[in-house]
């Protein structure tokens, strides 16, 4: 009888060992299948950020210079844009940049440029003239176009103003010039005028005065060789920025007419084409200077454009240049 017990004592202890270890086994799957899914998070969460870094640094600039391609640039063109990504990071360079600088340039420097004055400081051996406005009464505006550096955009708006028998002048950047010089042609042979906007449109007040030289005159050095003309004494600074070092480097160039705007369209935004038709009629006002662009980031600016021209000549609008 005490063996039988002790037998039964043997086995209940023996079944207690293997429930035992049955639950340590159950614990360190648990535990293991716990560090799984962690590690499996981790790594979905690592391949995801990857996933990122390849679509804004490889797949977009790809997608960009594909749709270049279809809008008629160059194929060098979308190569390079292919290999840096400068079209991507120049637009939204530009965006950003505009965005800021264009709502706060007129405030901060409205009492220098409203009415055209001129401008003289202590600090600057230069006096410059700042031109918000034609110096008329008659119903006379002036259209203007910066930048210049989309292609597409720019044959659009060529075309428009020669089947609307309109001039405008085009505020162009040299790197631009360099890069379609046959557009430089069009520009001319249609009867627009031509202005420095620099080389690569970088903010002035942040580079040094020889880089300022430097981004003035290769741009008027291009404009020369293909029109033998001079840009002198016009000019208009990359974002409307300026300070007594800007004003000094190109005064002594010979550039002491800053052209700026009263109307700004703000199609640099992306906004609609009924958007800026609508700032543009609106404000319409003899000798008004409006501001648009053939950027990238103006894709609406052409389909405006028929619009605004038919309700400035519904006004009574005469359309003239900086050339006259």
């Amino acid at each position: 009888m005490s063996k039988r017990k002790s037998k039964s004592n043997s086995t209940k202890k023996l079944k207690s060992k293997i429930n035992e270890k049955s639950k340590t086994n159950e614990k360190s799957k648990t535990n293991e299948k716990s560090k799984t899914n962690e590690k499996s998070k981790t790594n979905e969460k690592s391949k995801t950020n990857i996933s990122k870094h390849l679509i804004s640094s490889f797949i977009m600039p790809i997608i960009l210079a594909i749709f270049i391609i279809l809008n008629g640039e160059t194929t060098s063109l979308a190569a390079d844009n292919i290999n840096t990504g400068l079209v991507l990071y120049n637009t939204v360079k530009t965006a950003l940049e505009s965005q800021k600088y264009f709502s706060d340039i007129l405030k901060e420097n409205s009492e220098i440029i409203e009415n055209n004055q001129e401008f003289s400081s202590e600090n600057a051996s230069a006096d410059a003239t700042f031109i918000s406005k034609l110096n008329t009464t008659n119903n006379k505006i002036a259209l203007t176009f910066d930048d210049c550096n989309n292609r597409a955009n720019m044959e659009e708006i060529l075309d428009i103003l020669s089947e609307e028998n309109v001039k405008a002048t085009f505020f162009i950047t040299g790197d631009t010039i360099e890069r379609y010089p046959d557009m430089l042609y069009k520009i001319i042979d249609s009867g627009n005028s031509i202005g420095n906007h620099s080389y690569k449109h970088r903010d002035f007040t942040v580079i040094t005065s020889e880089e300022i030289k430097e981004e003035v005159e290769k741009t008027e050095e291009a404009i020369k060789e293909l029109t033998g003309k001079s840009t002198k004494p016009m000019f208009r600074p990359p974002y409307g920025r300026f300070n007594d070092e800007v004003i000094n480097t190109l005064g002594n160039l010979g550039f002491t007419k800053f052209v700026y705007w009263s109307i700004d369209t703000r199609d640099w935004s992306g906004i609609s084409a009924d958007d800026i038709t609508s700032e543009v009629l609106s404000n319409a006002k003899p000798g008004a200077i409006v501001l648009m662009h053939a950027s990238y980031g103006a894709k609406n600016t052409p389909a405006a454009l028929p619009e605004i021209i038919k309700g400035l000549k519904e006004k009574g609008y005469e359309f003239v240049t900086f050339d006259e």
